[in-house]
């Protein structure tokens, strides 16, 4: 008998769905009191790109590995990121969806097996002469 009544009340219960990404995003940026405001800011920035591919209205529980592996491939493709920014973004990205996965919000983890490499960027350096630097600085209106 009481198997049947746990099976009525489960059949009136709605169904729990995922957050939005935006809310996730807002949930869990909003909660980490534990971070400084530059870390918070570049939260926020990778948030910006997260919304911009997956778009906000996206259930988080929706988002597939394939599609993870497309954010990082627009970053560095669409977005023209360098390897370090896109990789930093990624890896923030990893680490939000692992807190959704640790809190039981999503069963599957997307980001678990996306490689976010932290190498040099490829665009060489270039030093900047003193005489360079003077010009620049001839030609500005103000120190400042």
């Amino acid at each position: 008998m009481a198997n049947r009544s746990r099976e009525r009340r489960d059949k009136t219960r709605p169904r729990r769905t995922a957050p939005t990404l935006a809310e996730w995003l807002r949930t869990y940026i909003g909660g980490r009191l534990d971070v400084n405001e530059s870390t918070r800011r570049n939260y926020r920035e990778t948030e910006r790109e997260l919304l911009d591919f997956f778009g906000g209205e996206t259930q988080i529980d929706r988002i597939t590995a394939t599609q993870a592996e497309g954010f990082y491939a627009w970053l560095r493709g669409t977005r023209k990121l360098a390897n370090m920014s896109a990789a930093l973004h990624c890896r923030r990205a990893k680490q939000f969806f692992a807190a959704a996965n640790k809190r039981g919000i999503i069963t599957q983890y997307p980001f678990a097996e996306l490689r976010c490499p932290l190498g040099a960027n490829s665009r060489p350096f270039y030093f900047v002469t003193r005489q360079e630097a003077d010009a620049v600085l001839e030609v500005l209106p103000t120190a400042e």
